[in-house]
């Protein structure tokens, strides 16, 4: 059984075809059975497209007793926590979802034998590059950007504190802005902006931005996890 949070997001959509369809097969993780968590009242549509076999669980990470039940038969498998949140109403959900989510996931994973738990950050916990040229990395120092970079820093120490103490073993993936399948019709507009030529030009339009396409992150998660 492979275990995914935040299922039906466009990234975790993304994983799942990848795992439904065997394409995962070819960088070490075999073709096995589904848990998705997703929210109590979210859309399960796209994810019985995928595939009717898999096994759909309504919950909410900020819930230890729905992390709790989510995994209670998880013993010896992956854990892909993709849920997340960037757009929130309101400031607290940041740390609501993002850090006590993640902190209700881990304690609800140390007693259960997991092979590894992949966790889904962001290059937001490093800020800003200072020039064009600079390039962040793994040692970069924490410069978190407005409230969902702090949100994920809070994240990643919380998680790395659990990795330190040999209580479960975990990779932290640092996603840059990604693009691909099931991608939102904001990010869908964007780009079409940009073919049509209409995109707005900040600064002398030669700024660099990080960007993946989600196949090659999902490679990489999957990479993290075998």
């Amino acid at each position: 059984m492979i275990f995914i949070t935040g299922a039906n997001g466009w990234l975790g959509l993304n994983l799942v075809s990848a795992i439904v369809s065997g394409r995962t097969q070819k960088w070490g993780l075999e073709r096995d059975e589904i848990a998705a968590m997703i929210l109590p009242g979210s859309s399960k549509q796209k994810l019985l497209d995928i595939s009717k076999e898999i096994k759909i669980f309504e919950g909410d990470i900020t819930n230890k007793d729905d992390t709790d039940s989510f995994i209670s038969n998880s013993k010896d498998n992956y854990i892909f926590h993709i849920a997340g949140i960037i757009h929130p109403n309101r400031i607290s959900e940041f740390y609501n979802v993002n850090v006590q989510g993640t902190k209700n996931l881990l304690e609800s994973s140390i007693s259960k034998s997991i092979k590894r738990i992949i966790i889904i950050s962001s290059n937001s916990p490093c800020g800003c590059n200072p020039n064009n040229n600079h390039l962040f990395d793994e040692n970069s120092p924490y410069k978190p950007y407005m409230n969902y970079g702090k949100s994920k820093m809070e994240m990643e120490k919380l998680a790395n504190s659990y990795y330190k103490d040999s209580l479960l073993d975990l990779t932290l993936i640092r996603a840059p802005w990604f693009y691909g399948p099931f991608q939102p019709d904001r990010q869908k507009l964007f780009f079409e902006m940009i073919r049509n030529g209409k995109a707005p030009i900040i600064g002398g339009g030669d700024n660099k931005r990080s960007m993946t396409y989600t196949e090659n992150l999902v490679q990489g998660m999957v990479l993290a996890a075998t």
